[in-house]
């Protein structure tokens, strides 16, 4: 009789642990094996052997872009306040930043450049500074003349930098919305873009680039201002032309000028030579989200709020072919 109740309970239990595990336990991994392959095919999506367009990385919210003569690319991503370098190849190198005004973390960086092998700059916005780094990311130097006596040397809130190939710095002033030209990285020469400059007086400057033949390229709002490398003016390219410029970048002294979902190419005598509409779908991607462009070898570099698309340029620019 005990022997019967105890098997007869040893059932019931039985039966019951089974059934709440098929029910609960079992979904459980189910869903947990599902998400697993999830991600290992998107990895593998991600970047195939033999895809056009080859895809990494990962950003919460990327704003700009610079590659370095040797190929690597690095990429600000404001999400997180970081800078994070990658090999041509897709490879993470290192990262540093996060919230915050030490010498290795920033405050909103709205842009960085790699105009040689061995430097970095970084402008970070919040903190009213420019950050000079090695290519491995060690940190350098600052520069910052927010508190400095003379008005005219003051910049605050950098928005974009360039440097020219004699060592040239400039600075787009957000606070004053104007250009600042620093030599040897700490003697600022003179400013321009300001109310005194009459025709290339500047009403937002959001992002500046200078050419190998010394071209100084500022984008202000809807319109790419011109001047020379001692900021006298030269012209207006653009105006009642682009739609919406979302980035420029020089490249052999040609202007490409991503207008909106469209690339416009300008020849070094500012000629209008090709537009390529509806870049995304060249990319196969669903939507326009990109954010800055690059070259490296062969290959056209685009970067998205969240990924790097590289892809050979005559892919995408193939009105070059005929």
């Amino acid at each position: 009789m005990i022997d019967y109740i105890y098997t007869t309970n040893y059932k019931k239990w039985a039966t019951l642990v089974s059934s709440r595990f098929y029910r609960w336990v079992v979904p459980i991994i189910f869903v947990i094996v599902l998400i697993c392959s999830s991600s290992h095919l998107y990895l593998h999506a991600q970047h195939k052997e033999g895809d056009i367009v080859k895809k990494y990385g990962s950003f919460v919210q990327a704003v700009a872009m610079s590659i370095n003569p040797l190929g690597s690319i690095y990429v600000i991503d404001g999400g997180t306040s970081e800078i994070v370098k990658y090999s041509t190849s897709g490879k993470l190198l290192t990262r540093i930043g996060g919230y915050g005004w030490t010498q290795l973390s920033f405050d909103k960086p709205s842009d960085i450049i790699t105009p040689n092998v061995i430097d970095v700059y970084v402008a970070d916005y919040g903190n009213h500074r420019i950050q000079r780094y090695d290519r491995n990311l060690n940190y350098v130097m600052t520069l910052s003349t927010r508190e400095r006596g003379q008005t005219e040397e003051r910049f605050g809130y950098p928005r974009s930098i360039a440097l020219s190939k004699f060592g040239a710095l400039f600075i787009v002033d957000g606070e004053n919305e104007r250009i600042l030209k620093v030599n040897n990285l700490t003697v600022v020469e003179k400013n321009f873009g300001g109310l005194s400059s009459g025709k290339g007086r500047l009403q937002k400057p959001l992002r500046i680039r200078v050419s190998e033949n010394d071209i100084v390229y500022v984008q202000d709002g809807n319109s790419l201002l011109l001047f020379d490398i001692f900021g006298n003016y030269l012209k207006a390219l653009g105006r009642d032309y682009f739609q919406s410029i979302f980035t420029f970048t020089i490249h052999k002294n040609k202007l490409y000028v991503l207008d909106s979902c469209s690339i416009v190419v300008f020849g070094e005598k500012g000629n209008l030579e090709e537009k390529v509409e509806n870049i995304q779908i060249r990319l196969g991607e669903k939507k326009c989200d990109i954010v800055d462009i690059g070259f490296v070898n062969e290959n056209i570099v685009f970067l998205t709020k969240h990924n790097i698309l590289i892809v050979r340029i005559d892919e995408v620019l193939k009105q070059r072919k005929r």
